[in-house]
């Protein structure tokens, strides 16, 4: 599975860097146990850890009947990394316990419903032999993302008996763990091929290394100007610094997530990231969980057609667009680039993708890629139904069995989740000051703020510090509208409403994204039409960005005639003899 751009050129660090290193030095990290008796995470084991607690929860299911099927949702997660077990009714594929996520319990088990096998063939595959696995697309509880998942399915006395791991966390996990083989192979000359010449650009995971004692990176599988620097990726974590390396200490291994720029979006966005306690180093790898989530769609409808043919075009596609839905899912004849299925858009069915011929990649480069059997991420320009208009879009696309499965996401509505996603993670941090750190303007974007309220107050605001204090009694109008008796924690809805801009002198559109988290609502909005001319704008950099080789993009970007047009067009300027080089119209 192909991973997210998780590469960069020049990394922008978050926050100011750590405190003295000595207060961080990690304690008896270099107890000499053999490596294979260290190391809590292996790849090559991961399906018989599955098989065997398949085999727990129904020894439990023998000992203590439907008994345990509450000891099995009660015990929850012992770790995010951990394998959690689910119990489903095989007559009518109803969770009976669930060890992640209890609230699943009483539901039926749709995950199962859009595997890459139809249910019969399940049902059929499990009278036969006992047990199968499938591959499927499920909320991890972790981070709340919807990914890819290889779950093992065991039918006994009448009930389906089950656990799996999450895609892009084993494959993290993985690569750690050959991370540290290499430095069990070679010493701290890995550190050397770990690290590059010179930057590199990827889609892949990479590697990096953090001395344990003295917090510095000493080694780093893209950006080689990272190594010898005080490493400050838990800046904007939930947790210190020193919580983790205890937890590191304590437990060899731990999840964490925190915020980080992501070259892909150029923006920060939230990273989940396994760290390792090794001989003195601390080794990791991350993914950011957004990208994992339209990887996941993407794989979701691939996987829905290998289950059940074209008849999944008609699943993917609804009778009934809603304008606010984020599953959005595409499938392309990969032959002629005619849309075969759409969530969010059917009427485009039938007609040629907009998707692919007008992004920051030559078509020629795409099919290229897509033929490597990786997936593909592209921008391009698309209609965005929540905001009825023409905006920046990140797209993965992969290719099977002639079509092109793909999925996207808006830059402005992910740019808006990243900037509430730094303030609760910088509130996390520290929830002392995290509230001044958000008034203060700090984590402000260029178009984009932070702000925090309960129900009766502003607590924080990244603009208008003013603000802070009682809700002003100002009536406006909302669609998608909440209030404090709708909501609970953990939820997360977007929201838009009209207000009057003082500095347009006309009333505009808003929307904004918004999350509970400790019975507070963080927020971030932005104007809608501020964001459509961003994303002309975006879009002329990322075509500048994908196509400098013999100034190609200045055609690209400019026609070849006059265009008379009533729609945003970009145009690019010298800045340093103030002359146009590029010109969309």
């Amino acid at each position: 599975m192909r991973m997210p751009l998780v590469a960069a050129v020049a990394l922008v660090a978050l926050a100011a860097c750590l405190a003295p290193a000595a207060s961080y030095a990690a304690e008896d990290t270099s107890d000499g146990a053999p490596l294979q008796n260290r190391i809590p995470y292996d790849q090559s084991s991961i399906e018989s850890r599955i098989h065997a607690e398949v085999n727990r929860i129904q020894g439990l299911y023998s000992e203590q009947g439907q008994a345990a099927f509450a000891a099995i949702t009660s015990a929850g997660l012992a770790g995010t990394d951990a394998i959690a077990p689910f119990v489903v009714d095989a007559d009518t594929l109803e969770i009976v316990a669930h060890g992640a996520s209890p609230q699943y319990v009483g539901q039926v088990a749709q995950t199962l419903r859009e595997a890459d096998k139809p249910i019969s063939l399940i049902r059929s595959d499990l009278e036969q032999n006992d047990r199968t696995w499938i591959t499927h697309t499920d909320v991890n509880p972790a981070n709340g993302q919807l990914q890819t998942k290889r779950t093992l399915l065991h039918l006994y006395d009448g009930y389906i008996f089950s656990a799996g791991h999450y895609l892009p966390d084993s494959e993290t996990q993985q690569l750690v763990e050959e991370t540290v083989r290499l430095y069990e192979l070679d010493g701290i000359a890995a550190f050397d091929i770990i690290t590059p010449d010179a930057p590199v650009v990827t889609d892949d995971l990479y590697p990096f290394v953090i001395d344990a004692a003295s917090w510095t990176r000493v080694a780093d599988g893209v950006v080689p100007d990272r190594v010898g620097q005080a490493e400050t990726i838990l800046d904007t974590s939930g947790r210190s610094v020193e919580d983790v390396l205890a937890d590191l200490r304590e437990n060899g291994a731990t999840w964490t997530t925190y915020t980080f720029h992501n070259p892909a979006t150029d923006i920060s966005q939230l990273k989940r990231t396994w760290l390792y306690l090794h001989d003195g180093y601390v080794f990791g790898s991350g993914y950011y969980p957004s990208d994992s989530r339209a990887q996941a769609l993407a794989d979701s409808a691939r996987l829905l057609y290998a289950a059940h043919g074209r008849d999944a075009f008609e699943i993917i596609t609804p009778d009934v667009p809603d304008p606010l839905s984020v599953e959005s899912t595409f499938v392309l004849d990969a032959a002629t680039l005619e849309v075969v299925a759409h969530a969010i858009m059917p009427d485009l069915v039938g007609t040629i993708s907009p998707h692919l011929s007008a992004a920051d990649i030559p078509l020629e480069s795409i099919m290229e890629g897509l033929r490597t059997g990786k997936g593909v991420w592209v921008w391009h320009m698309a209609l965005n139904p929540a905001t009825q208009t023409d905006q920046l879009v990140r797209t993965h696309v992969t290719l099977y069995d002639g079509y092109i499965f793909g999925a996207s996401y808006s830059l402005p509505d992910i740019r808006a989740q990243s900037v509430v996603d730094e303030s609760i993670y910088t509130y996390r941090n520290d929830p002392q000051t995290g509230f001044d750190v958000i008034t203060s303007g700090e984590l402000n974007r260029v178009d984009l703020y932070p702000a925090v309220r309960n129900a009766t107050h502003i607590l924080a605001h990244g603009t208008v510090p003013g603000l802070v204090g009682p809700v002003p009694d100002v009536q406006i109008v909302r669609s998608g509208g909440w209030d404090f008796d709708t909501v609970g924690e953990g939820d997360s809805l977007w929201s838009q409403y009209a207000f009057f801009d003082s500095y347009t002198g006309i009333t505009q559109i808003k929307r904004a994204w918004l999350n509970i988290h400790d019975g507070y609502v963080f927020l971030s909005p932005y104007t809608i039409a501020d964001a459509d001319t961003q994303s002309v704008t975006d879009f002329a950099r990322f075509i500048y960005e994908s196509n400098r080789e013999g100034d190609a993009w200045i055609d690209i970007i400019t026609p070849d005639a006059p265009v008379v047009t009533d729609d945003l067009y970009p145009f690019v300027i010298d800045a340093a003899s103030w002359t146009r080089v590029a010109d969309g119209v």
